[in-house]
């Protein structure tokens, strides 16, 4: 896996949400999953659930209950609360990693169209969010980055973090 740099994506009320950014690349995993979806007829209603339920979550906190799809160490948006049942079949998810109430890392995300995400068209998708997670876990657990409050800093107190 290549360098990326954990970006702020967007600031709400009570939650600061980040992305990632290949070094190699021009535009976010999270801006990469909304220029595919955002117009895409087949996923309209999936795609607005999602981006109201990051306003949500950005207006009363990072909550667990809003994260309860868990796929190995991160999750994946909607929340098994939200979707609904008449999506039939084919679900769009954005990967997403919760590390506080008020700290959220989204990534890219794609449909679930088969019995797992593993076996589905965003198995890819899945995959590269399981390296970002761990990754990022790696990088707290070395020290090399931290939270503070609703910040993520590297070891120099930099708000540029490369990993």
């Amino acid at each position: 896996m290549n360098s990326f740099a954990l970006i702020e994506f967007y600031q709400s009320k009570k939650v600061r949400f980040y992305t990632i950014q290949s070094t190699n690349l021009e535009i976010s995993e999270t801006d990469r999953f909304i220029s595919k979806y955002q117009n895409s007829k087949a996923h309209t209603e999936t795609f607005s659930d999602i981006m109201a339920l990051i306003t949500t979550i950005g207006n009363r906190g990072a909550i667990d209950f809003y994260f309860n799809r868990r796929e190995n160490d991160f999750q994946a948006l909607p929340n098994k609360d939200r979707a609904k049942a008449d999506y039939q079949g084919e679900q769009l998810r954005l990967y997403c990693y919760r590390l506080s109430d008020s700290v959220v890392c989204l990534f890219n995300g794609g449909v679930k169209d088969g019995r797992s995400a593993q076996e589905s068209a965003c198995s890819f998708q899945f995959y590269e969010a399981h390296r970002y997670t761990k990754r990022i876990q790696e990088a707290f657990n070395d020290g090399i980055i931290y939270l503070d409050g609703n910040v993520i800093l590297d070891y120099k107190e930099s708000r540029e973090i490369i990993l």
